[in-house]
C-alpha cells in the first residue's frame, strides 16, 4: 500500500483484517528521527478508529517509507496507491518511475521478479503503456 493517510491506512486495515500482510509506505517523515512516522501514524489512526477487527491485526501491517523500503515492493503480489493528486501537494512518490526500475531489473535478469509486481514486458517511455491491471489507484479529492 502506497499512501498511509486515512484511505491508505484504512485499506491496509481491511486487508489485515482478511489475514493479509501489508507493507504500508508513505514518504519519509521530515520531522524527528523516525522516517516511518507517517506510516506508523496511519496504523495508529486505524487502531484508534477501530479499523482493525482485533488490535493484534495491526501487527500484520509493516510501516515503512518509499525511500528506504521501496525494495519491499518486489516481494508483494499487489500494489495499491492512495495518494493525493492534482492539488499541488507533492508526495515524493513517483510510482511510474519505481515501476520502470522494476521493469528494467526484470529485463536484466530475464525473468519476472518474485512477487510479480507487473506482468508486463519492459518498455520505453515512448512505447504503448502496458496493462497495469495489477495496480489499483485511488484519487483522494477534497
Amino acid at each position: 500500500m502506497i499512501g498511509a493517510g486515512s484511505m491508505g491506512s484504512g485499506i491496509a486495515a481491511l486487508l489485515a483484517n482478511a489475514g493479509i500482510k501489508v507493507l504500508l509506505l508513505d514518504r519519509p517523515s521530515a520531522e524527528g528521527e523516525d522516517r516511518n512516522a507517517l506510516s506508523r501514524r496511519g496504523v495508529e489512526l486505524q487502531v484508534e478508529r477501530k479499523g482493525f477487527l482485533r488490535p493484534e491485526f495491526a501487527e500484520r501491517v509493516t510501516p515503512g517509507n518509499i525511500d528506504d523500503d521501496a525494495a519491499g515492493l518486489g516481494e508483494v503480489d499487489w500494489i495499491i496507491e492512495a495518494v493525493f493528486e492534482e492539488m499541488g501537494i507533492t508526495t515524493g512518490i513517483d510510482l511510474e518511475r519505481l515501476l520502470d526500475c522494476v521493469r528494467m531489473a526484470e529485463s536484466l535478469i530475464g525473468r519476472p521478479l518474485p512477487g510479480h509486481i507487473l506482468r508486463a514486458h519492459p518498455r520505453s517511455r515512448l512505447a504503448k503503456p502496458p496493462d497495469l491491471s495489477e495496480i489499483v489507484h485511488f484519487r483522494q479529492l477534497q
